[in-house]
C-alpha cells in the first residue's frame, strides 16, 4: 500500500491546544515517520514547523467544536487520519489507511454510548467518538461533514444543547449513505475511563489527558492473548462532575418527553 496520499491532521485553536498538538505530533512522528502531518490552526506561529508539513490557516475561529469540522474540511490529504490534540501514538497507524481502500470513513464508538436525547436514532447505533476519524477526502465525505456541521448548528439552537459535536456526528452518520466501519477500541483507547484492551490486539492510539500518560503508554505497548480491563480511580471532584452531568442528562430526557428537546431531525434533512 502506498502512503503517498495519506496524512495525519490536527485542528487546534488557542496557543495551549496548539502546544498540546505539538506534543502529540511528536509521538505520531516517532511511530509513523513516513506519514506527513498537518495542522489547521489560528495560531500558526505556535505550530512546530519541524513537525508539520502543512500549517493551514483557520480563519475566524469560533473557539468551539465548529472549528474542528471546518478544519477537517481543509485536509490536504486524499486519505486522512484526524487526531485530537490529546491523543498519542502507541504504535504505527499505517494500517488505519488501508481500511480507507474499502470504506469512506472509520471511527470508534465512544465509551459513553449516548449523552444527548435523540429518540429517532436507535440505541443500537450509539455515539461515535470523534477524537480519531479516518476518512477519504471525497465529495461524498465532504458533503457528510457539511451535514454534520448543519446538525450541530441545529442542535445548538435547542433548549437542551449537546455538550459537544458527537451527537450531531451520530445523527449525520445515521442518516448518511457513506460506507463506514467501526474501529476497535485499540485504535482510540479512551484512557480517562476504565477501558478494555482486546485479546491479541496491539493498542495503536491512546486518547485522553491521563495524569499518568507514560504509564498508559507502557501498558498499551504490551500484547496478551486474553482481553484485559484496565481500571481507573476517580477523584471525588470527578465523581461529583459525573453526577451533575447525569442529572443534566435526566433533565434533558424529561424536557424531551414533553416535546421540547431534540427528537426531530435537522429541518429538511429527514
Amino acid at each position: 500500500m502506498s502512503l503517498s496520499d495519506c496524512g495525519i491532521l490536527y485542528v487546534a485553536t488557542r496557543a495551549d491546544y496548539v502546544e498540546e498538538a505539538n506534543e502529540s505530533a511528536v509521538s505520531f512522528r516517532q511511530q509513523n515517520p513516513e506519514i506527513p502531518l498537518a495542522i489547521a490552526t489560528d495560531c500558526p506561529e505556535v505550530a512546530d514547523k519541524n513537525l508539520f508539513a502543512y500549517i493551514l490557516p483557520l480563519t475566524n475561529p469560533s473557539g468551539n467544536f465548529f472549528d474542528k469540522i471546518h478544519g477537517m474540511l481543509l485536509s490536504p490529504f486524499t486519505r486522512t487520519a484526524f487526531i485530537d490534540t490529546d491523543a498519542y501514538a502507541a504504535d504505527s497507524i499505517t494500517d488505519l489507511f488501508r481500511v480507507l481502500e474499502k470504506f469512506d470513513l472509520a471511527v470508534a464508538y465512544d465509551p459513553i454510548r449516548s449523552d444527548f436525547v435523540q429518540d429517532d436514532i436507535p440505541d443500537s447505533f450509539p455515539t461515535p467518538n470523534t477524537g480519531v476519524i479516518a476518512y477519504q477526502n471525497t465529495p461524498a465525505v465532504r458533503d457528510f461533514f457539511n451535514e454534520w456541521l448543519a446538525a450541530y448548528q441545529w442542535q445548538m439552537t435547542l433548549p437542551v444543547k449537546p455538550g459537544h459535536d458527537q451527537p450531531a456526528f451520530r445523527r449525520a452518520l445515521y442518516l448518511s449513505k457513506l460506507r463506514f466501519t467501526i474501529l476497535p477500541d485499540e485504535w482510540n483507547l479512551r484512557v480517562i475511563f476504565p477501558h478494555l484492551i482486546g485479546g491479541n490486539a496491539q493498542v495503536k492510539i491512546i486518547h485522553g489527558r491521563h495524569e499518568h500518560r507514560t504509564h498508559a503508554l507502557r501498558y498499551a505497548g504490551t500484547k496478551t492473548y486474553l482481553p484485559r480491563v484496565v481500571s481507573r480511580d476517580f477523584s471525588i471532584m470527578a465523581l461529583l462532575e459525573m453526577l451533575v452531568h447525569r442529572v443534566q442528562l435526566q433533565l434533558g430526557k424529561f424536557i424531551g418527553s414533553n416535546g421540547k428537546s431534540g427528537r426531530r431531525g435537522v429541518k429538511g434533512k429527514n
